[in-house]
């Protein structure tokens, strides 16, 4: 059959594409214009922003919170209160405050054979760097020679992180020491370490690690996907966040499709392969094909790929 396809709704407007210099301006941009469309009464819920993957939207998250915007990541959680994140914030925490017990707790127990009983007795000597190697009330607590080596690390890694004055390289320095952890306690850690490189390129942009932290706790706790929330009253209902692969079958008024660059979509891995970069470029059509009345789409500039920063092209 021949198709003769055509639209029953009206409107002129096309889509946009707009450029920013970095993640985090990008990300800024897109939350001041879904508070403009909310400004003029569109409903929360009639948003959605799209991604290829899901780190690619924590600078959203950030500026989103940052403007009291509630939002709901459709098919996963909050980026804040994935474990592997909450990992690395400890350390910045305990680095920032070294009384916060809780974060101090996490830290310890993390390591292999330290469970919660033994990480009461250690605080004490990790918070005021005691390491006295070879002392007997280090030695009464922990038997296991490797796990006193382990936790010599940990006070040398703190003591590095005190020399240390830019964030972002702070962070690089808990990333190298956390990594084999990430290795033998998630079996997703590829996608997790992507996590972690966003997590580092949202710092790069704060000369100040307390408001660094202040930014990252205001992220509220989860809402564990959409389907919590069809309960709320139409204006309370959230900006739906999600991956294009999530995104199917849903619609909004309005859609914005971040990081269109070379490598975030077509996604890095399918650039060798032409079948895969049609399986890509339908992935787009899925994604532009979600918005009913008003769609814009935008990427960054400027990446970091291994701390180095590099200029991004825009999507094929």
């Amino acid at each position: 059959y021949s198709k003769v396809l055509f639209t029953t709704c009206e409107g002129d407007e096309t889509p946009s594409l707009s450029f920013f210099k970095d993640a985090y301006s990008e990300a800024e941009g897109v939350a001041a214009k879904i508070k403009g469309y909310h400004d003029e009464g569109l409903p929360l819920n009639g948003i959605g922003v799209l991604y290829r993957s899901n780190f690619l939207s924590l600078p959203v998250q950030l500026a989103l919170s940052k403007l009291n915007i509630p939002f709901a990541v459709y098919g996963g959680i909050k980026f804040i209160e994935t474990a592997h994140i909450k990992d690395v914030l400890a350390f910045l925490k305990v680095h920032h405050n070294p009384k916060d017990e809780l974060s101090l707790s996490r830290i310890l127990m993390l390591l292999e054979g330290i469970g919660p009983k033994t990480a009461e007795k250690l605080k004490d000597i990790v918070i005021y760097g005691q390491r006295q190697g070879e002392n007997d009330f280090l030695k009464d607590v922990v038997k296991n020679p490797s796990v006193r080596k382990e936790l010599a690390h940990v006070a040398d890694l703190f003591d590095s992180l005190k020399r240390t004055p830019e964030i972002q390289d702070k962070i690089k320095k808990i990333i190298h020491f956390y990594t084999p952890v990430l290795k033998k306690k998630f079996d997703d850690y590829p996608v997790r370490q992507d996590d972690l490189r966003a997590f580092m390129e949202i710092a790069s942009s704060y000369k100040s690690l307390e408001q660094f932290l202040v930014d990252f706790v205001t992220i509220e706790p989860p809402e564990r996907s959409v389907v919590g929330i069809e309960g709320k009253k139409e204006d309370e209902r959230p900006v739906t966040l999600s991956t294009i692969h999530s995104a199917k079958g849903l619609e909004w008024e309005v859609v914005f499709i971040i990081a269109l660059a070379e490598g975030s979509l077509p996604v890095s891995y399918a650039l060798d392969d032409e079948e895969s970069t049609e399986e890509e470029r339908r992935l787009l059509y899925v994604a532009v094909t979600r918005a009913k009345r008003h769609l814009h789409l935008s990427m960054h500039n400027e990446g970091r790929n291994g701390g180095m920063s590099s200029l991004n092209r825009l999507s094929r």
